[in-house]
């Protein structure tokens, strides 16, 4: 392709119009997108200043929804107090009800005589029940291991020198003239303390020099070199100091007992028998079950223990026989039928796989509770299995029959059965004992109260008001569960977190309370607890308390939702800031865009004009050919 050759004219003004076409194209994008650096290439600063902005404003808008939900939270362990503290108002409105209510009111007697039984709800009449056999369960022999015999030990023996009643012993020490002597079953060995007297030593006596005061701790050990370093055999035990415990061992003597006696002093203080150690027995040996032999040997386990009985059990027979059954390691021992189990012998043995010595007779029948129960007169048949509605239809029937001075009514409520003379009638119960006192009733007599007779009872009312105090209490339990917003409830334990700042620098920890009855110190009250007038007041002053809380929590809340609702205006007006901050950068002036589109449009045009008049001067020369 041959190049193109364009006059200076016309080059001129086609560049021009190429910039001004260039120029049209920015102009038409800021107006389309209001913006005036649309990309790093247009303000590189701008662009990534802008765009920080942006970012961190985007980060502030996620965390509204958090503090907003978190103001929320707070609204409602508000109105949750609000809410606990106008049921603690009632509560107090009731208490005080109760205070100006008499403590006592006077209630007339009913004239006639009136029974009321125990309470039957569970009630039914058991039927005989036949002896049971005797049953031994041992202890659990799943790690049981009979243990070996231990061999016995010397004789030793420990004085506390600084123990009470030694005190003064160890003041005086060893004085001139006293002596210690041990003997260890056979010879009598003493050693003599002197002050500086040779001459009063007879041997096998051992002397030792006193004077000067010496201490306790040296002139034991002076014994205990003589003991080691006598000829006479006089070495087959040792003595020593260790505190202020005097320690002394008849060494590999075994058999012998260790006697100690003592003049005066410390030596006194040391004074008494001491008998060989005698070793641990072997968990062995054998013991009868009604006569038959178990035999445990050392190192029996649960395998050979549970053979020992079976095989026990194999020999009995008729009115020794016994069965045996083991589960879990528990071996039980059962006789059969009517017998007892006798069990006898070795107490080590019988210990070890723990039965006792003696005899377990059969647990005795136990009769019916069936029979007959009479009220003035009238028969009620009762008999096994009846429960508490059955019973009260047999009464009420028996009562239908009654008449004239020995008709009764009979009524019963939850479980109670209460009989009670018609006018002026007596109750007059009778029947058979075991039945009586399976229903709860006595036999004899019932009076009733002389005519105009009252008694002072606690006043009801008070009762009431009880319940409907406890019923309030439950209220204020169920009201804490139920003042939770978006899973978090401040009132019931539950913290809240609240973040400020995208970096998680700047938070606020709010710590939940519980404020439910119990933690709130109001415990549910008994039904007499109104009846004393002192109880009242106490409750009063707890739910002063209680109130005095919520109180304070409350404006504990209250603060809180100050500090997240200034922090949430906070974060709106930080948005915007980095909104606008971020617009200011990159906006593009609406008004200066269009301008420079009709300014950019005319040079277009003129452009145009002057391209069109630069090749007119070309085409000129074409005419020259024309």
């Amino acid at each position: 392709m041959t190049d193109v050759t364009l006059s200076k004219a016309v080059r001129a003004n086609l560049l021009h119009l190429q910039n001004t076409a260039k120029m049209m194209d920015r102009t038409q994008e800021r107006l389309a997108t209001g913006l005036k650096v649309n990309s790093a290439l247009d303000n590189p600063t701008n662009f990534f200043t802008a765009s920080a902005l942006k970012a961190r404003s985007k980060d502030l808008d996620l965390l509204m929804d958090a503090i907003s939900n978190g103001v929320q939270t707070l609204q409602a362990a508000d109105k949750g107090i609000s809410a606990i503290s106008k049921l603690v108002e009632a509560a107090q409105a009731t208490a005080r009800q109760a205070l100006q209510t008499t403590p006592t009111v006077q209630q007339p007697v009913r004239q006639a005589g009136s029974v009321t039984t125990v309470n039957l709800s569970a009630l039914t009449i058991a039927g005989a029940q036949p002896a049971q056999p005797a049953t031994i369960a041992t202890a659990n022999l799943t790690g049981f291991t009979a243990a070996a015999a231990q061999p016995p030990g010397p004789a030793e023996g420990t004085v506390d020198l600084g123990a009470a009643g030694n005190a003064t012993a160890m003041t005086n020490g060893f004085a001139d003239g006293t002596t210690l002597s041990f003997t260890d079953g056979t010879d009598t060995y003493t050693i003599y303390f002197h002050d500086n007297d040779s001459g009063a030593v007879t041997p096998p006596e051992i002397g030792i020099d006193v004077s000067g005061g010496k201490d306790i701790d040296t002139v034991l050990s002076e014994i205990q070199a003589a003991i080691a370093g006598n000829a006479d055999g006089f070495n087959d035990f040792t003595i020593a100091m260790s505190g202020t415990d005097v320690v002394f061992s008849m060494g590999t003597n075994l058999d012998d007992t260790l006697t100690v006696a003592g003049t005066s002093g410390a030596a006194t203080a040391m004074a008494g028998a001491y008998a060989p150690d005698p070793g641990a027995p072997a968990t062995t040996g054998s013991f009868t079950i009604n006569g038959h032999t178990v035999t445990i040997a050392p190192g029996d386990g649960l395998t050979e223990v549970m053979a020992a009985f079976q095989a026990a059990e194999a020999a009995s027979g008729g009115t020794t026989a016994f069965t045996v059954s083991e589960s879990g390691g528990v071996i039980t021992v059962e006789a059969v039928g009517t017998n007892s189990l006798v069990i006898a012998g070795d107490n080590t043995a019988v210990n070890a796989v723990g039965l006792s010595s003696g005899t377990v007779n059969q647990t005795p029948a136990v009769a019916s509770q069936a029979g007959t129960i009479t009220i003035n007169g009238v028969d009620v048949a009762i008999d096994v299995g009846d429960q508490a509605g059955d019973i009260l239809a047999k009464l009420q029937a028996a009562a239908a029959t009654s008449a004239g001075t020995n008709q009764f009514t009979v009524t019963g409520n939850g479980g109670f059965i209460t009989i009670e003379g018609v006018g002026s009638n007596s109750v007059q119960i009778g029947g058979t004992a075991a039945t009586l006192q399976a229903t709860g009733l006595t036999a004899g007599n019932h009076l009733g109260a002389p005519t105009g007779t009252t008694v002072e009872v606690v006043n009801p009312k008070r009762r009431e008001m009880v319940t409907q105090y406890n019923e309030l209490l439950q209220q204020i339990s169920d009201m804490t569960k139920d003042a939770s917003f978006n899973g978090v409830n401040l009132i019931n334990g539950d913290n809240l977190e609240v973040l400020f700042n995208e970096d998680g620098t700047s938070r606020l920890v709010i710590q939940g309370v519980a404020f439910d009855a119990l933690n709130l110190n109001l415990l549910e009250l008994p039904a007499d607890g109104f009846d004393a007038t002192v109880d009242i007041e106490s409750t009063l002053s707890t739910l002063k308390d209680a109130l005095g809380t919520l109180r304070t929590q409350a404006s504990r809340f209250g603060a809180n939702l100050t500090v997240v609702e200034a922090r949430q205006n906070f974060t709106k007006q930080m948005i915007n800031t980095l909104e606008s901050g971020a617009a200011n950068l990159t906006l593009a002036d609406t008004n200066e865009e269009a301008a420079n589109m009709l300014a950019l449009q005319t040079r277009q045009q003129l452009s145009q004009t002057a391209l069109s008049l630069a090749s007119q001067a070309d085409q000129s020369v074409l005419r020259l050919f024309g």
